[in-house]
């Protein structure tokens, strides 16, 4: 038996489904919400740089449980974030939890970080590409710990995954300085030669060389001082000064321009999925920008799209996740065909163009949100069989697990773009994790 369920949606974007009557069901798993999260294609206009184009569709598992009062059996939490939008699904919440103060405090730690990472804005990422070469500045813990597991992969992948091509994206017209019409061989050439991550110096408290990554990261946070120590006191975020809480000094050694859209969004989502656990809220799901988290608290199902040229939207296959993030990047919504082959608007570091794209869609599953952003971004310009070595490498490096469904299509004929095979690339614990294909 179906529970009816009444949706009432209040001024600050929460939305609380309580039970219109008692069906007497309880702890059922049975029963699948869909939820479509942006229709079509946009463009993130105020943070992403990279046209990761990301069309995700969520079917979410979610447990009935009849609370006295109607009480809420699931909280829907929505907002604006990083130039696109973001979703919190609560489960079976305490009965004193304040929606309002929750979402306000959600509001605060995504406004901070898509702030402190935005190319739009002038904040702590503006002040790194404008500090004169050759000179140190102090940055901020969050800061330090995304650029330090953007060195990570930007090592695994061989500079696959590069973020220190902000002055190529700005030169295409994807970043904050829009321009028109294509660039010249010549400004290609100079742009490339002020991107690389070797001519970023960073410097941190490292860790013992034994579990170097782990130990590094642990390190890193410890420098999160008042801004961690607050956070864990009053379960809200606050903006610390990098020169006062920090060690952590980064140096630019040519006049380069960081963007860190393609690895922003998944340490929000990190982030988001921290602040919750730090609540006691454990059966969730945060997304931002198609970037899925789940807690360890019970699982969520979580469909991916089929990379249809046509517009057409359809179902490929859906993924079951407890405690994992699913980071998906296409480029299915925004592409040029030439001469029967897909160009992908994703610029390949190697040879600051787009690239000639055999991926339309790649999904890496994972523990940390902002190391399967970049994975993602990564997957899409290179190989299958080198996105396989990539992952190892990671792994490697992290003692993490990553997981991956690429999706490929053939050479179109005639510009079709509707009637084409696809083929996948799959790792090989993937299947534990599919529901349907």
């Amino acid at each position: 038996m179906k529970s009816e369920s009444e949706t009432k949606v209040d001024s600050n974007g929460t939305q609380n489904s309580c039970p219109t009557q008692n069906p007497g069901l309880s702890n059922r798993k049975d029963e699948v919400q869909a939820t479509r999260i942006r229709p079509g294609t946009r463009r993130y206009h105020r943070f992403s740089g990279v046209l990761t184009q990301i069309s995700v569709l969520l079917l979410t598992l979610f447990a009935i449980t009849v609370l006295p009062n109607c009480s809420p059996e699931e909280v829907n939490l929505q907002g604006s974030t990083m130039g696109t939008s973001y979703s919190v699904k609560i489960r079976n919440p305490e009965q004193h939890l304040d929606t309002s103060t929750l979402k306000e405090e959600i509001d605060q730690l995504l406004h901070e970080t898509d702030y402190r990472f935005s190319s739009w804005q002038k904040e702590e990422l503006h002040r790194i590409n404008n500090q004169p070469v050759g000179q140190s500045i102090p940055i901020s813990p969050d800061f330090c710990v995304v650029l330090y597991k953007s060195q990570m992969v930007w090592q695994a992948s061989q500079g696959a995954f590069d973020p220190t091509i902000g002055t190529l994206i700005n030169l295409w017209g994807f970043g904050p300085e829009k321009r028109t019409g294509e660039p010249s061989e010549s400004e290609v050439q100079k742009a490339l030669l002020q991107s690389g991550f070797e001519k970023l110096k960073l410097n941190y408290p490292s860790g013992p060389v034994e579990s170097k990554y782990n130990s590094d990261l642990s390190h890193i946070r410890t420098l999160y001082d008042e801004q961690y120590t607050d956070e864990s006191k009053t379960g809200t975020s606050t903006k610390a000064n990098p020169a006062r809480t920090s060690t952590c000094q980064l140096t630019r050694t040519a006049n380069l321009n960081l963007n860190l859209s393609a690895i922003a969004k998944g340490h929000g989502v990190d982030r988001l999925a921290e602040f919750l656990l730090k609540k006691g809220i454990k059966d969730f799901m945060v997304e931002i920008g198609g970037e899925v988290k789940t807690g360890p608290g019970g699982s969520f199902r979580i469909g991916i799209e089929r990379p249809n040229y046509d517009g057409s939207r359809s179902l490929y296959t859906v993924l079951e996740s407890a405690n994992n993030c699913i980071a998906t990047s296409g480029n299915y919504r925004n592409f040029f065909e030439k001469d029967g082959h897909i160009y992908s608007h994703l610029l390949d570091p190697n040879t600051g163009r787009p690239g000639l794209s055999r991926i339309q869609s790649a999904t890496i599953i994972g523990p940390d949100c902002a190391i399967a952003d970049a994975l993602a971004t990564a997957a899409m310009i290179v190989s299958p069989e080198r996105t396989q070595k990539i992952i190892k490498e990671v792994q490697n490096r992290t003692g993490q697990n990553y997981d991956y469904l690429l999706l490929e299509s053939g050479k179109l004929i005639q510009g079709d773009t509707e009637n084409f095979k696809i083929q996948e690339y799959t790792s090989d614990r993937l299947a534990s994790i599919r529901i349907d294909k």
